[in-house]
């Protein structure tokens, strides 16, 4: 997730908080954030995005802390990433150490390597930064490219930024290397810096999602949360070419209540 602007009346909250409930219902599902959690101008930040914050920003920090808050309790984040809104927050008198003082996740300030270790062994390692030089609007994925080869050195297995409110991926090879490159879009829908920059009416779809592999090394990318789910609950079910009736239930049931 990044760039999700909690806060603006151009967020759509009910997308946000379906990949949330995705993430804290389903096993093995995690959510990793990659900046711009709230939307925060101030008078003393940008006044004139104030018309698009129905909340102040003290009241959108608690509320997006609170939400996280639920999901980190029931060991459901992966990351969270500092982006440029997030440093807005001292205009509401507070600090990232404060805010999220209680959360157990790792908190990166605004890049940082992340190490995934698999129960079936395979071990993966990526790069990911809120914003990062090369930014392309032709060549999106131009950007987490830059940031495998440049801070990653060719030893990470993807590489993931937000901040454009663009949304795609790219799986490439490289020196023999399996290597995923993420832009992670954005929740903010209506949004006139987009607009304002040439990106479009409304940004890409948010909720990228990789699967991780866990007795072979592969990373399987689903540009929506729901699919991913699909995907694992399925793959969940079979067991020695099998399927397993009471795990069908289960998955029939979430199916169910998704819809």
């Amino acid at each position: 997730m990044s760039d999700i602007h909690y806060g603006s009346k151009g967020t759509n909250y009910d997308k946000f908080e379906t990949h949330c409930e995705i993430a804290r219902t389903t096993p093995n599902f995690f959510v990793a954030t990659n900046g711009d959690h709230v939307d925060n101008f101030s008078p003393t930040v940008l006044p004139s995005g104030m018309l698009e914050n129905p909340i102040t920003p003290d009241m959108q920090v608690k509320a997006f802390v609170k939400m996280m808050q639920r999901l980190d309790n029931g060991g459901n984040i992966g990351w969270m990433n500092i982006g440029n809104h997030d440093d807005w927050i001292g205009a509401a008198g507070y600090s990232h150490e404060t805010s999220l003082a209680n959360i157990q996740a790792p908190i990166i300030d605004r890049i940082g390597k992340i190490h995934i270790p698999t129960l079936g062994g395979a071990k993966y390692t990526g790069i990911v930064a809120h914003q990062y030089w090369g930014a392309s609007k032709l060549n999106i994925t131009n950007a987490p490219k830059r940031l495998i080869e440049h801070e990653g050195a060719g030893q990470v297995d993807f590489g993931i930024t937000g901040h454009t409110h663009q949304s795609s991926y790219e799986q490439f090879n490289k020196g023999g290397k399996q290597l995923t490159a993420i832009v992670a879009g954005a929740y903010k829908e209506n949004d006139k810096w987009a607009r304002g920059k040439g990106i479009g009416a409304s940004p890409s779809e948010p909720g990228v999602t990789m699967v991780f592999g866990q007795d072979k090394k592969r990373i399987q990318v689903f540009p929506h949360p729901e699919d991913a789910q699909q995907f694992v609950l399925a793959h969940a079910m079979v067991k020695d070419g099998s399927l397993r009736a009471d795990e069908l239930k289960k998955f029939l049931g979430v199916v169910r209540r998704r819809k």
